[in-house]
């Protein structure tokens, strides 16, 4: 429920932008794509990060230089070492700002706010369960590839900041901080509608 009072909430910040500017209705759909994984032959261990961030946006100046839009994100980790499975994986969504820095839109950035982030911790037996927020910072280089398809990649910085903690898969939450961060190379795909 609330990301749908996100979305209408974007949808209206996009048509006040449209009525100041009657072109500022330019469309795009924004992703980012990452998979990395290695495994340590001496100690045994192996890891994994993945994820993806898929954004609607609309433009909020006549050129479309400057776009707001709702963000939805899955990020997830696994470490292996000596037999032990270590995995998190959260469920993230909020606003993202996406801002050009050249006329011909081949350099962008992004910053996406999470106002709602659902994380999920695994070792062995334990499990736990996390609410809060996170953030995501993206810079990059994504030239047009053909009608309105844009590929390139991007440097992302993502971080969870969780401030709730469930040990009985969600049915009670007590007060706890936990922070989960990471740097990251990604693909960005993205179609822009004018």
């Amino acid at each position: 429920m609330k990301f749908i009072k996100l979305l209408v909430f974007c949808l209206l910040v996009s048509a006040f932008a449209t009525s100041l500017s009657p072109r500022a209705n330019a469309l795009m759909l924004d992703s980012n794509l990452f998979y990395l994984s290695d495994s340590l032959d001496i100690t045994d261990q192996t890891f994994s990060r993945h994820g993806f961030d898929l954004s609607l946006a609309m433009g909020l100046d006549q050129d479309a230089m400057l776009n707001l839009g709702v963000n939805v994100s899955a990020m997830g980790t696994m470490d292996e070492a000596s037999g032990t499975e270590v995995k998190w994986s959260t469920f993230d969504y909020g606003v993202k700002f996406i801002a050009f820095l050249d006329r011909v839109k081949t350099w962008g950035l992004g910053l996406a706010y999470n106002l709602k982030a659902e994380g999920n911790w695994k070792s062995g037996a334990t499990e736990l369960d996390w609410r809060g927020s996170s953030v995501k910072f993206d810079i990059g280089y994504n030239p047009l590839v053909f009608n309105g398809f844009y590929f390139g990649v991007r440097l992302s910085y993502y971080v969870a900041l969780y401030n709730e903690e469930s040990i009985d898969g969600g049915s009670s939450y007590s007060s706890k901080d936990v922070k989960r961060s990471f740097i990251y190379p990604s693909i960005y795909l993205s179609y822009r509608l004018k």
